[in-house]
């Protein structure tokens, strides 16, 4: 039998983390041998309900940040928690946002069995009112558009961190997530960077669906029309993040692509109509490009 331990990220959202165990634990014919929760520097009222679910439900493991780790760190922990203190096969990644539903894992589980020597599997996310979640639509070798997710499967190029299925000998060949990337993007890298690790496919799994709880349906990289400022205040990560990772795609090509993309994301911010704050997000990505460039951290191999 197939042994999965899914992996939640959490930082003060105690009502959708609530939502979150819960259909993890409803999930039909469960292999769930754990959950492991990485609480992100969480506040008194996360922590204690934290506490008290974990006292009811031995398959939880919590894991506590002091510190925020941002999403990148979070995953980073919980993986290599998994790596360090379990024996099982696959993980099931998410945020706590994510909430699966009932045949999720277990659409997941057949697939795995059906394809063998895979890199990583992705559900089918979907948004709050039921359409796709666009942050999480992916690419694949044939250029997949949003309309191809509606019922098939196929291979994909990256996925997100939202409901990915990986196996614990591709986490062992690639490494670990990037902790430095702190928020964005880390995911892209990673998912990439275990499909060049381990030269095997990777798939979307059309039946596996979870809904992503996201306040904004937003495309991956859509920080044009963003209004929070505390990720504003984080908008130059998004951008040198993107250049690491165009980086490690050792082609010249990609780079100029991406270099490009940031250009043209700098130039509707600068000239596009009711931005908001459009001089604090243009300096963030001048200065999240420029620093792409000279930004290397190591990978951390287990």
């Amino acid at each position: 039998m197939i042994k999965v331990s899914a992996l939640v990220v959490t930082h003060n959202r105690p009502e959708l983390l609530k939502q979150n165990i819960n259909a993890l634990m409803s999930q039909k014919k469960p292999s769930l041998s754990s959950i492991i929760i990485v609480a992100n520097q969480v506040d008194p009222y996360t922590e204690r309900f934290l506490k008290d679910e974990s006292k009811k439900n031995k398959k939880i493991i919590v894991i506590w940040s002091d510190k925020n780790l941002g999403g990148a760190g979070g995953f980073n922990l919980g993986i290599r928690t998994f790596i360090e203190k379990s024996n099982n096969d696959f993980i099931w990644i998410m945020d706590d946002d994510t909430i699966p539903k009932s045949n999720a894992l277990n659409v997941l589980n057949i697939a795995a069995e059906k394809y063998k020597d895979f890199s990583f599997l992705i559900s089918k996310v979907l948004w709050r009112d039921g359409t796709l979640s666009l942050m999480n639509v992916v690419g694949g070798p044939n250029k997949k558009t949003t309309a191809d997710y509606n019922n098939q499967n196929g291979e994909v190029d990256k996925g997100t961190f939202v409901s990915i299925l990986i196996p614990r000998a591709a986490i062992l060949l690639a490494g670990l997530p990037q902790k430095e990337y702190f928020i964005w993007g880390d995911d892209m890298e990673y998912t990439e960077r275990i499909k060049r690790e381990t030269k095997q496919p990777a798939y979307y799994v059309g039946q596996s669906v979870v809904v992503h709880m996201s306040t904004k349906n937003l495309a991956p990289g859509s920080l044009l029309y963003e209004t929070d400022l505390n990720r504003l205040n984080r908008i130059n990560v998004e951008y040198r993040n993107r250049i690491l990772t165009s980086r490690r795609r050792k082609s010249i090509l990609q780079i100029v692509r991406t270099l490009g993309h940031n250009i043209i994301d700098l130039f509707k911010t600068l000239f596009y109509p009711h931005v908001f704050k459009r001089f604090k997000k243009a300096g963030g990505i001048v200065k999240g490009t420029i620093n792409g460039f000279v930004f290397n951290p190591p990978i951390e191999k287990i």
